[in-house]
């Protein structure tokens, strides 16, 4: 007979009794609701703790997302810090947010993470999702997506277009204008490699 599969210890269970609240209560109060037999099965360990799951419990506890991990996140994950929202949309001064961290599958080294504000990549960005940005890659290339910055220090995300001009181009459903590269000094901050959506 096939042993039923046990995922990684978490602190569910120890933080949702330290907030005085029942399973039932906790699943009412995420966002959406969760499934009460679904949320039981991470309790004890018998349904994984992803990231989507981590935020939206850590959430309705009034945690750190952090918290929620027993000891050392799942083998392949790691915790990358956000460090502020940056437009996408037309470009706004980016926006100091308290610091937390994000669980990501495999990121880059030296990888951070931004929450886009806007709807000029709603196409590739999910509507309250996060970008993971690596650093340390800034080469432009046709078709690939980043964070760039101008002078005043204002910055967006948009994807790359090599052409007659090159361009950062939106990818989104609304009327969004290209910014034109040679019109203002920009400054790659780094490619995107990640678009992670809520669940």
């Amino acid at each position: 007979m096939p042993t039923k599969p046990s995922y990684p210890a978490n602190r569910v269970r120890e933080l949702r009794k330290a907030a005085g609240m029942t399973l039932a209560e906790l699943a009412e109060a995420m966002v959406p609701p969760a499934d009460l037999a679904g949320l039981q099965k991470i309790e004890t360990r018998q349904r994984n703790l992803t990231h989507e799951w981590i935020e939206r419990i850590a959430r309705a506890l009034g945690v750190p997302p952090t918290s929620l991990i027993d000891e050392a996140p799942p083998a392949g994950v790691a915790w990358v810090p956000v460090i502020g929202s940056v437009s996408a949309g037309a470009w706004e001064e980016a926006v100091a947010e308290p610091l937390e961290r994000v669980p990501v599958i495999n990121p880059p080294r030296d990888a951070f993470a931004l929450r886009p504000d806007g709807t000029s990549m709603n196409l590739l960005i999910p509507d309250g999702g996060y970008v993971v940005v690596a650093p340390h890659d800034r080469t432009l290339r046709d078709g690939r997506v980043y964070v760039a910055q101008r002078e005043d220090g204002t910055a967006t995300v948009k994807r790359f277009r090599l052409g007659e001009p090159p361009m950062f181009e939106p990818c989104s459903t609304e009327d969004h204008a290209p910014i034109t590269l040679g019109e203002d000094p920009i400054r790659v901050i780094g490619r995107v490699v990640q678009a992670v959506s809520p669940l």
